[in-house]
C-alpha cells in the first residue's frame, strides 16, 4: 500500500492522532507525509525520512494566520487558487521524485485530514481517499466562511470518512457525508502506566506544592483561561500546572492568568517521552476548554492518557462521547460545577487501577487495527498482506 497523507499539523508537532495511527500501519506501507508550513517549527522543503515515513512541507492554505493582511488576501478565491496551484506543482514533484503512485507499485491510499488540501488530493490517482476527521474545521474560533466549501467538497469526494467521535459523525452526516465510520481516539497505555521519575519533570515543576491540579496539551483559542483561573482562585493551596505548546494568539492570555493567580505555572512544552511523568505527578487532571462548536464534538486523546496514568479527570460535559465515560471521570454541566468537581476529585480521587483498566480498551494499537482493517475491507482485501 502506498500512502500519501495531507495533514493539518506537522509530523513532529507533539503526538497527534495521525502520528499514533500511521506509525502502526503495516511496515510494508510506505508513507509520504505532507504537512503545512508554520513559523515556529522546521519546514522541510527538502524531504526528510523517519524510517518508512518521508516528511515534506507544503505552502498549503491556512484558515487563519497571525498576519491580518494575509488573512484578507486568503479571502479572495484567486489567491487561494494561486496557492493551490503552487502546492500542486510541489506535490507533483515530490510524488515523481519518490516514485509514489507509480503504476504496478500496489494500491494507492490518500489519507486526508486537512480539508484545505482537497483541491490537490482529489486530482491524484487513487484506490481510496480517506478523510480522517479529528475535529470540525468550520467550528474553530475565527474560521472564515470559505472553509466550509472545502469541507463540503471533501465529504463529497471522499470514498470513506472516519470520525474520531460519534458527535462529529452526526455533524458530518448532517452536512452531507453518506458513509461515516467512528474510530475514536486513544492512548499509548504502557507509555503512561509506569512510575513517575521526578528527574523527568520540567525544572519549574519539580518542587511545586501539593495538591497539583493540571492540564497537559496544546494551548490555543479553545483553551478556557477564565475557567482555569476560577479553579486556581477556589484552590489557592494547590499548584495549577498547565503544560504544553502555547499558540502565539493566546500568549497574552497566558501572561494575564499567571499575573492574576500566582499558583498557576506554565512549564511550557515537554517532550512526549517525559509527558507520562508530568501527568503522573498531578493529583487531578483537567480538560478546560471553552464550550462551543469547536469542542462539542470532543473525544480527546488526553482523557485516555490521563486515565492510563491512573489520574482522576474533571471535564465539562462537552459531548456524548465524554458522557459515556461519566462512571469514571467527573463531568460538570457548567463552570461552577466544574470548580466544585475539582474539589471532589481532590477529596476522593478515583482508584487508579480502575481508571487504567478503562484506558486499556482505548489503546492506539486497537484504534489503528480497526482503521487498517477498514481500509483493507474497502479495497477488497480483508485481512490481506498490506496490498
Amino acid at each position: 500500500m502506498q500512502v500519501v497523507v495531507f495533514s493539518e499539523v506537522k509530523w513532529r508537532y507533539m503526538r497527534t492522532r495521525k502520528r499514533f495511527l500511521l506509525s502502526r500501519f503495516p511496515p510494508d506501507w510506505p508513507i509520504l507525509f505532507l504537512e503545512p508550513f508554520n513559523r515556529t517549527d522546521p519546514n522541510p522543503l527538502k524531504p526528510v525520512r523517519e524510517g518508512r515515513v518521508i516528511v515534506a512541507a507544503l505552502p498549503v492554505l491556512k484558515p487563519r494566520t497571525t498576519f491580518r493582511a494575509v488573512n484578507v488576501l486568503l479571502g479572495f478565491a484567486w489567491m487561494r487558487a494561486l496557492l493551490t496551484a503552487l502546492v500542486r506543482l510541489w506535490e507533483g514533484f515530490l510524488l515523481k521524485r519518490f516514485g509514489w503512485f507509480a503504476g504496478g507499485r500496489g494500491p494507492r491510499l490518500i489519507y486526508l485530514s486537512n480539508v484545505l488540501f482537497i483541491p490537490v488530493a482529489e486530482r491524484l490517482p487513487r484506490d481510496l481517499l480517506l478523510y480522517d476527521a479529528n475535529d470540525d474545521p468550520v467550528g474553530f474560533p475565527g474560521s472564515p466562511p470559505w472553509v466550509g466549501a472545502y469541507l463540503d467538497r471533501t465529504l463529497k469526494v471522499a470514498d470513506l470518512v472516519v470520525s474520531c467521535s460519534e458527535a462529529l459523525a452526526v455533524r458530518l452526516r448532517r452536512r452531507g457525508a453518506v458513509d461515516v465510520t467512528v474510530i475514536g481516539n486513544g492512548a499509548e497505555i504502557e507509555h503512561f502506566a509506569g512510575p513517575v521519575d521526578p528527574a523527568r519533570l520540567p525544572a519549574v515543576g519539580r518542587d511545586l506544592k501539593r495538591p497539583r491540579i493540571g492540564y497537559a496539551g496544546a494551548i490555543a483559542e479553545w483553551f478556557d483561561f477564565e475557567l482555569v483561573g476560577e479553579v486556581a482562585a477556589a484552590h489557592p493551596q494547590a499548584s495549577v500546572v498547565v503544560v504544553g505548546p502555547v499558540a502565539a494568539t493566546v500568549r497574552a492570555d497566558v501572561q494575564a492568568l499567571i499575573h492574576a493567580h500566582p499558583n498557576v505555572v506554565f512549564p511550557g512544552r515537554v517532550p512526549y517521552e517525559d509527558l507520562p511523568h508530568v501527568v503522573g505527578s498531578l493529583d487531578v487532571c483537567l480538560i478546560p476548554f471553552r464550550l462551543g462548536p469547536a469542542t462539542d464534538v470532543l473525544n480527546p486523546n488526553k482523557v485516555y492518557e490521563y486515565l492510563a496514568a491512573g489520574r482522576t479527570v474533571v471535564s465539562l460535559a462537552y459531548s456524548p462521547d465524554l458522557e459515556r465515560l461519566k462512571e469514571w471521570i467527573l463531568l460538570a454541566g457548567d463552570r461552577r460545577e466544574f470548580v466544585a468537581r475539582v474539589g471532589e476529585a481532590l477529596a476522593a480521587p478515583r482508584p487508579p487501577a480502575a481508571l487504567r483498566a478503562v484506558a486499556a480498551s482505548h489503546s492506539w494499537d486497537r484504534r489503528a487495527g480497526d482503521l487498517v482493517a477498514l481500509v483493507r475491507e474497502r479495497m477488497g482485501a480483508p485481512g490481506g498482506d498490506g496490498g
